[in-house]
């Protein structure tokens, strides 16, 4: 094994991406410099159009995209919302983008070997599910055009990445349980199905334990179930039922299901139920997957409800319609399930009928749309039912229509109309955040609560306009930590911030920011108070608002009050002076501790005012009974300024007296006491006292 792993090492190819954008700049730079643009006639050539195309895949064409430069330091993975989108897309049709010339695109990326393979894996994309990450669902769709484009073109960026060894495409195979490589699975399947017997036998090979250097792994696992070979499902499902304790082989077989061909997961779902795998965790774990059921631990019998259903539906979808109306929302959700994962559309009729119908089948409804995860339809069927009379039913559909992708189809007008109906319904809902009781499954418990509404009222507005920000300030005081910030940070954007970062100079505040910051200078978030003290730092302040400031010094937090200080000694000289008078006479100690503290800056900073200064420190030290914080503020006050003095650890740094520090005690107390005497040292275990050991390490110079 140590010898195949030095034969990997050895044939990586290092920045394998930039060697070939250097490489497409070059015959960009070249193909520019010559009076006509040529077509490539070879299969090493490239025209000018596919250097363009390459280099927008790589993402090194301005496309005037914000955010371009963090993903030329990453994989340029595509987003549906950006011009360089709209660009590959104008490029060609979906099933005609690797058609004619630009088909040698692919073999300048992987070789005549794999090329082929590589257009027959793009063309399998759209008959696959349509979501991605851990949250993916088993939903197919024949009407998601340009979210199945996304996933063709970073099917290809990450097949450039990952091919980045000086191996053919058998040898990459071969060594497929060494190179974590997943997307090639997609193009190992695209080779099975296309005749290639040699692929299709070496993982077969690996599956059944034959091949040498070639063992059962996620890659070749999911090419075989991506194959429409019932031969490769079977090598599967014999790996599967001798997996015995391996739960984690067993959670790799079923948690790829979902991503693989339909075939295979109607097969495997028979598998299921016929050897009674349903009481193993990785069972649970890979339905949960599929259908986004929120389950932890559930019970078997209830797996197996969820599964036959499944397996019914699949296989005989002509029953779905009449399931729909059933009383069982068991029967019902896997019905839409079912619907969901031989074409997700289909179900728009389904849940229209039963948003029409009581709590329950809302409920449920909402929660499958909320699975499903397209904008269209979450904004379709949520908007409607915001005015539900049931809160809970109107806070599900607010989470549903609030996410960025529902956000940015909903027009300015809609959004007005959504801040303008769930302000004036607020009191409908109560102000900590509820779970409802279970009635559609037991483990379903819808939060229902004034955060969720106030969280999509926020979301609908354009915080970078004044006129919208000044609709949610009325309820801000309401808003929840996270909320009252993100309102914060839009408000005062130059001072908001998480660290004591200084912030740059910046213009006056309005009166309206000058406002909002004394507004928030008591807020309870650390955040939000630094945040206003930050833009006041530098404000002009008024007798009036410095009440306010003194006010603040009751709090104990060193940093706020070092900071609400430090704005107080950069007033005039007479605000400080009356600021200070009014603290030294206070009731809270904290807050006269500021005034001491004001008085001691004015005595190192302002000698000329040093006699009022004293006739200060002399009437407070009239006051009677101190603590030990204002005795030592008083001492300093008192005594002459000194800076002859210096301090070292010879002094004890002014503390202490290091030849003081002995021990004396009676050692026999205590066994531990014993210990330390029958070995010499003290009672920090050393054998010298630390005047001894700074003479020792002095005799070291």
């Amino acid at each position: 094994m140590e010898d195949i792993h030095k034969f990997i090492a050895s044939k990586k190819i290092e920045n394998k991406v930039e060697l070939l954008v250097d490489d497409l700049v070059r015959k960009f730079n070249s193909l520019n410099n010559l009076s006509a643009r040529p077509v490539a006639k070879k299969t090493d050539e490239l025209s000018h159009d596919n250097v363009l195309l390459a280099l927008l895949l790589f993402n090194r064409i301005d496309t005037n995209d914000p955010g371009q430069d963090y993903y030329r330091r990453t994989r340029c993975m595509v987003d549906l919302s950006t011009n360089r989108f709209l660009h590959l897309k104008n490029v060609a049709k979906p099933n005609q983008y690797w058609d004619g010339d630009r088909f040698n695109l692919l073999v300048y990326f992987f070789g005549a070997d794999m090329a082929q393979w590589v257009k027959n894996a793009w063309d399998m994309i759209p008959g696959l599910i349509y979501q991605e990450g851990y949250r993916r669902r088993s939903f197919r769709s024949s009407n998601l055009g340009d979210i199945y484009f996304r996933l063709q073109l970073n099917l290809i960026i990450n097949l450039i990445h990952e091919t980045n060894y000086k191996l053919n495409f058998h040898e990459t195979a071969k060594f497929s349980n060494y190179l974590f490589r997943d997307d090639m699975a997609y193009v190992y399947a695209a080779a099975i199905d296309g005749g290639d017997t040699d692929i299709k036998q070496l993982f077969l090979d690996a599956i059944y334990g034959r091949h040498e250097i070639c063992k059962p792994c996620r890659r070749n696992i999911k090419a075989l179930l991506l194959s429409n070979d019932t031969e490769c499902w079977e090598a599967v499902e014999k790996l599967l039922l001798s997996a015995q304790r391996q739960e984690g082989l067993r959670q790799t077989v079923l948690e790829c299901l979902d991503e693989t061909s339909l075939g295979a997961l109607k097969h495997f779902i028979k598998v299921i139920l016929e050897h009674k795998l349903t009481r193993f965790s990785s069972v649970v774990r890979a339905l949960d997957v599929w259908a986004g059921l929120g389950w932890e631990a559930e019970k078997e019998s209830t797996i197996i409800r969820f599964l036959t259903f499944a397996d019914v539906f699949l296989n005989n979808p002509t029953q779905i319609a009449a399931a729909i109306k059933s009383k069982d929302n068991t029967e019902i959700y896997m019905a839409l399930w079912a619907q969901g994962v031989l074409d997700v559309m289909g179900t728009i009729p389904y849940l229209g009928e039963l948003l029409k119908g009581d709590f329950e089948k809302q409920s449920l409804a909402l929660f499958f749309v909320s699975q499903v995860d397209i904008p269209s339809i979450s904004v379709t069927f949520g908007f409607p039912l915001l005015s539900s009379k049931d809160t809970v039913i109107a806070c599900q559909a607010a989470r549903l229509i609030d996410s960025t992708r529902c956000l940015k189809i909903i027009t300015p007008e809609y959004k007005i109309k959504i801040f303008d109906l769930l302000e004036a319904r607020l009191s409908d809902f109560p102000e900590k955040t509820t779970y409802s009781k279970p009635k559609v499954f037991n483990w379903l418990t819808p939060e229902y609560g004034k955060e969720i509404i106030f969280n999509l009222m926020i979301n609908t507005l354009d915080l970078s306009n004044d006129q919208e920000i000044d609709k949610i300030l009325p309820h801000f005081p309401h808003l929840s930590v996270i909320q009252r910030e993100t309102v914060t940070r839009s408000i005062l954007p130059n001072y908001f911030s998480y660290g004591t970062k200084k912030t740059e100079s910046t213009e006056p505040l309005s009166k309206d920011k000058r406002d909002f910051a004394f507004s928030i200078l008591k807020d309870r978030s650390d955040i939000i108070r630094n945040t206003a003290l930050k833009a006041l730092l530098d404000a002009e302040l008024q007798t009036e608002e410095l009440e306010v400031f003194e006010d603040l010094l009751k709090r104990k937090s060193a940093d706020f009050r070092k900071s609400v200080l430090t704005l107080f000694q950069k007033q005039s000289i007479e605000k400080i002076m009356n600021s200070t008078t009014n603290l030294l006479h206070c009731k809270t100690e904290d807050q006269r501790l500021a005034g001491l503290d004001l008085l001691l800056w004015l005595k190192n900073n302002h000698s000329s005012q040093s006699e009022w200064i004293q006739q200060m420190a002399l009437e407070y030290s009239q006051r009677g009974k101190f603590t030990s914080k204002e005795e030592l503020l008083l001492a300093g006050l008192t005594e002459q300024k000194n800076t002859s003095k210096k301090y070292s650890q010879k002094n004890g740094f002014g503390i202490y007296n290091p030849e003081n520090i002995f021990l004396s005690i009676d050692r026999c107390k205590h066994s531990f006491g014993v210990r330390r005497k029958h070995q010499g040292v003290n009672k920090f275990c050393y054998s010298k006292t630390i005047v001894e050991m700074n003479q020792a390490v002095q005799n070291l110079h």
